[in-house]
């Protein structure tokens, strides 16, 4: 990621109160940004005095088994964000895919995976004390319903995602995806043979 990238990064998570504190924040499981939007944050007791930002992820499947996915510069995303307050982590993942990949989902389920991804150095907000170490990702899968074409406030938009996402076959991108990914996708086709045997 550029540094310009990662300014913008960290303007978008500045608190939208200058009087939010890292210890207010933690209380109240997140804070809300200067676009309105929530950051959650949370503690994990196997990683002691570390901080992150609680997310969820999306692997996509369409009708032929393709997933859909975005190719960065050496390596691929799915859909995903904050979790939202007071939103189910589900309608959360279904908001993403919107927003992120323009696609409306169905059959979302937990794919029982969650993954803790450590940064070399903490993230902090800028101009503020608000800081997180790492991101927890609750990872999901779901099938394709339709692409959706409604209104998508600019500040959740993923420009870049809805342009280059697509869908790909499982077996020419498997070796480049997260090992938690590749984990989704095994127990997804486990389920499928299960079901028709």
């Amino acid at each position: 990621m550029s540094e310009k990238r990662k300014k913008e990064k960290r303007a978008m998570r500045t608190p939208a109160s200058p009087k939010i504190t890292m210890h207010s924040a933690l209380l109240h499981k997140g804070y809300f940004d200067r676009n309105n939007n929530w950051n959650s944050l949370v503690t994990i007791s196997k990683f002691p005095g570390k901080i992150f930002r609680n997310r969820v992820e999306v692997l996509i499947f369409n009708h032929k088994g393709q997933v859909f996915l975005c190719r960065e510069k050496n390596y691929f995303r799915v859909p995903g964000g904050s979790v939202e307050r007071d939103v189910a982590n589900h309608q959360q993942v279904v908001l993403e895919a919107r927003q992120e990949a323009r696609i409306n989902i169905k059959n979302v389920k937990f794919s029982g995976i969650d993954y803790i991804r450590l940064f070399n150095k903490p993230f902090v907000a800028y101009d503020s004390s608000i800081y997180w170490d790492g991101v927890h990702n609750i990872l999901y899968v779901a099938d394709y319903s339709s692409e959706f074409d409604g209104y998508i406030n600019k500040n959740l938009k993923d420009n870049h995602m809805s342009k280059y996402g697509r869908f790909y076959n499982v077996k020419d991108v498997y070796h480049y995806l997260k090992p938690e990914f590749q984990k989704a996708i095994d127990r997804r086709l486990e389920q499928k043979r299960k079901r028709i045997s």
